[in-house]
This record gives structure tokens, sequence and C-alpha cells, in this order.
């Protein structure tokens, strides 16, 4: 399969929603995205740095997408790798590998220090990401989830 790693574009976001929606709603995830809050979110992201946004395709239809944005701290700049999706079908074909392999030389490129993500330690990716040698961090991460009072 001849796969094309390109930088995201502000149309290809629509083609990204419904695999975003699709891979979220499964496990471990189990998250009932509407198309609307897709939207946002991925809209958010973009619109934050589209220089680290990169999708996958086959045949002109997004199949994956990475996407991440930048922010400065005391080291340097960093970006935080906000989303990598591939769909469920194109796994374990190169697709993740790919899309990671352009977003490092465009970190490389800009003169970024340090990537930093999240994943659930439920979920295969945690395979990849030490695949690509991405570490375990020393930081925890806490939550509490806040009602609205009305």
């Amino acid at each position: 399969m001849d796969f094309k790693i390109s930088k995201c574009s502000g149309s290809d976001l629509k083609q990204c929603v419904p695999i975003f929606i699709k891979v979220y709603a499964k496990s471990p995830y189990n998250e009932h995205w509407s198309k609307n809050d897709a939207v946002k979110r991925l809209k958010s992201v973009y619109k934050g740095n589209k220089t680290y946004c990169f999708t996958a395709k086959l045949d002109n239809q997004v199949i994956g997408f990475i996407l991440g944005r930048d922010y400065q701290w005391y080291d340097g700049k960093r970006v935080f790798l906000e989303e990598l999706v591939v769909s469920e079908e194109f796994r374990r074909k190169g697709v993740g590998t790919l899309l990671w392999n352009a977003f490092e030389n465009r970190l490389k490129s800009r003169g970024v220090v340090l990537v930093q993500g999240l994943v659930n330690s439920n979920s295969t990716a945690t395979r990849f990401y030490k695949k690509i040698s991405l570490g375990e961090s020393d930081y925890k991460l806490f939550e509490k989830k806040v009602r609205r009072f009305l």
C-alpha cells in the first residue's frame, strides 16, 4: 500500500472526525464524542499550531493523523502530542510510524527539546510509543471531575 504523509489542511480535518469518533468509542477509551464536539476538539488543536499536524492518506482518503502543539518551557520549546490516531484497519501496517517520523522530523527542524503526550495505560498505543522510544515521564497526571452547580 502506498501511504502518503502530508501536512494536515483544514479540509483534511473533516475526514479526521469520523476516524477520531470511531477510535475513541472503543475500549479502552469508551468515549462517546458527538460530531460537533469532535470537530471542536480537532479544530482547537489544529488552530493552536498547524506546524505539528500531519495526515496519512491512501487513495486521497485520510486513514490517520497526528496533531501536536508547541509551548515554551524553561529549557526551550516543547511540543505536546495531542492526538495520534490511525483507523483500525490500517494499524500495524506502518502508518503510525510514518506519521511519527514526519512529526519527529518537524520537531527536530524546529529545535524542539522535548515531546510529551498522554496515553491510556490500557491502550495498545503504549506498545507503539515504546517502540518509537518514547519513555515514561516522572510526572503524574491528576484529575478531578468537576460538576456544574445549577
